[in-house]
């Protein structure tokens, strides 16, 4: 009779080193996929339309446009726009400059250039895509005057915002907008309200009807400005800053670049910083370094990431200075983590239990450092001449505290396919 046999004795078991070798391919290869779209980026369709942008630059001549840069280390471009009409005097032109100049610094474009050359209207803007660009020419171009009319028609006032509050009505159905004005309106207001106490009124914007029920309500004139937020909040900038004459679009160019130099001097050292890394960790912990190293990249790449999507905000050489303090971050935690595991293999802990000792024993060094720049972050955002430097310094942190769990992914990695502890340290 013959003897029958246990299928399962026939089925191995998955040793712990092709378990370890399986999690490092997989890890290996989304590395190698991110790390390609942070350089490249990737078309999202095949005519090329969408298109997911790199945000890690590599070189000048290949700048991101996912982090627009400044004027003077990215060039921009230069709109001209002339008076529709006669009336180009010098204080009609000087409050032409004025108003455009704040309504670039409300749409949060603080690296702007407006100057008045006779008759002609320079702003110079730096490169953004083409899309932004109309979207400002709009913001550049519109009159913004507001006008109250009563129901038959009679103006009641045509004049410039002094004050704006922007909040949900009555209903949470859509935006109302209670708007002040100069005292002279402000008169005319409360002597309309007293001749027509429970009446409504025509809100006009350039001719445009805004609201068909305002009403005014202590010499403020309250009405709806739909349920669109982005709308309202047009309609508060360009009637806060109204244009004294029409402007025409007329000449668009090319501005070039005055400090250019500084990229290709700020990638070269900001390279020079991850190879030093990379060398000292190698030489110092082998296959821990390489976890380190491959984590330092990782927060390299989720840095500028965070910047590029979350602030997108125009490049400067002070953002330039504290993305290059995320890396440094990176940097440090990646040498610091790499020390403490080859110290612990050099005293003759296995690479299992010299992974645990050293990162519990620099676990205090590196999370304080994080603790202290996302800390110094917090208070620059607190100041406008420093908020967006605040921003940036805080995404180069949360870039490097964030992907730091990924070394002891990589570890447990290497830890799983060799036990040697001579690849991780000096015995």
């Amino acid at each position: 009779m013959a003897k029958k046999t246990n299928s399962t004795q026939n089925v191995k078991m998955m040793t712990s080193r092709s378990k370890g070798a399986i999690g490092l391919a997989v890890l290996l290869a989304v590395m190698i996929f991110v790390s390609y779209l942070a350089v490249n980026g990737m078309k999202l369709d095949a005519e090329g339309v969408k298109v997911l942008r790199s945000w890690v630059p590599v070189s000048a001549e290949n700048w991101p446009d996912s982090l627009g840069l400044s004027r003077n280390l990215g060039g921009g471009t230069y709109h001209l726009f002339t008076v529709a009409g006669t009336d180009n005097s010098p204080e009609t032109m000087d409050s032409l400059k004025t108003a455009l100049e704040k309504r670039l610094s409300e749409y949060n474009q603080t690296d702007h250039r407006v100057t008045v050359e006779g008759d002609v209207i320079r702003v110079e803007l730096p490169s953004m895509l083409r899309s932004e660009r109309e979207y400002l020419q709009n913001v550049m171009t519109t009159p913004g005057i507001f006008t109250l009319t009563d129901m038959t028609g009679n103006p009641v006032i045509t004049g410039a915002f002094k004050d704006v509050t922007v909040g949900p009505n009555s209903n949470n159905q859509a935006y109302a907008m209670t708007v002040g004005f100069d005292a002279e309106n402000t008169k005319a207001l409360k002597d309309a309200h007293a001749a027509n106490a429970y009446g409504y009124y025509y809100a006009y914007l350039d001719n445009q009807l805004l609201s068909y029920s305002a009403t005014i309500n202590n010499g403020k004139v309250v009405f709806d400005a739909g349920t669109n937020l982005g709308v309202a909040s047009q309609i508060a900038v360009f009637g806060k800053y109204p244009l004294a004459a029409s402007l025409m679009y007329t000449e668009a160019g090319e501005v070039s670049a005055s400090g250019s130099g500084f990229l290709s001097a700020y990638l070269i050292a900001c390279g020079l910083v991850l190879l030093a890394a990379l060398v000292y960790v190698l030489m110092t912990g082998k296959l821990t370094g390489l976890s380190a190293a491959l984590t330092a990249w990782s927060a390299v790449m989720l840095g500028f990431f965070f910047y590029a999507t979350l602030v997108y905000k125009t490049v400067n050489i002070g953002v330039l200075l504290m993305l290059a303090a995320g890396i440094m971050f990176a940097a440090y935690t990646a040498i610091i983590r790499t020390r403490a595991i080859a110290k612990a293999i050099h005293d003759g802990n296995t690479p299992k239990s010299a992974k645990k000792l050293g990162l519990r024993a620099s676990g205090k060094s590196v999370w304080m450092a994080h603790g202290a720049g996302l800390a110094l972050s917090l208070i620059m955002m607190i100041f406008p001449f420093s908020r967006v430097l605040g921003y940036a310094l805080c995404c180069g942190v949360a870039g490097s505290a964030i992907t730091a769990p990924l070394m002891r992914l990589f570890m447990d990695c290497f830890v799983a396919i060799t036990a040697n502890g001579k690849r991780f340290g000096k015995v």
